[in-house]
């Protein structure tokens, strides 16, 4: 059975490492852009269902626990600061996995979580006809972009992005999908 075929699957040794490359860069991310802003985001633009077949975390439950248990997290946990984590999942059932798993977490009150059950190219369309009508520029931002294959992440969203300042993003490209 493929991934796309059931909502956990077992864990690969390349994806446990991608999630460790989460937690080293979110590590040291979320404390420095706190010392600068008041507010900040991070993205996860295939969220999947938030935990693998063993129970093991996914990406939006990993930059969760980043920022709850950094040594440095009173800096993003007070009142005058706002972290917003936007967990997009196209899939039901993988979007419904997930929303259980965030029920479960007790967040600090400046802590919000928009999970969005839509596509990330949709999302991000909406967002960037929302900015550039209003003539306004993303907060602060890392965004995690790791799809299943090249689909579903147009090379001119990467060139918004690249025209924001202050944002991060991490993309995993599969390029296996590629051969046939």
């Amino acid at each position: 059975m493929s991934k796309k075929e059931t909502i956990t699957w077992p864990i690969e040794p390349h994806t446990e490492a991608k999630h460790e490359i989460l937690k080293y860069y979110l590590g040291a991310w979320f404390p420095i852009v706190a010392t600068v802003y008041p507010r900040f985001l991070y993205i996860d633009g295939f969220a999947g269902p938030g935990e693998y077949e063993h129970g093991e975390d996914g990406s939006p439950i990993i930059a969760l626990k980043v920022a709850l248990e950094h040594r440095l997290r009173q800096k993003f946990q007070s009142p005058d600061k706002e972290l917003i984590f936007i967990f997009i999942e196209k899939d039901k059932e993988k979007y419904q996995n997930l929303l259980n798993k965030l029920k479960v977490i007790n967040l600090p009150s400046n802590f919000k979580v928009d999970p969005r059950h839509a596509s990330f190219e949709d999302v991000f369309e909406t967002i960037i006809t929302e900015f550039e009508e209003k003539s306004k520029r993303l907060a602060p931002s890392f965004i995690f972009i790791d799809p299943f294959g090249p689909t579903g992440f147009p090379m001119t969203l990467f060139r918004w992005l690249a025209q924001q300042p202050s944002t991060e993003t991490l993309i995993n490209f599969q390029y296996q999908s590629l051969n046939l």
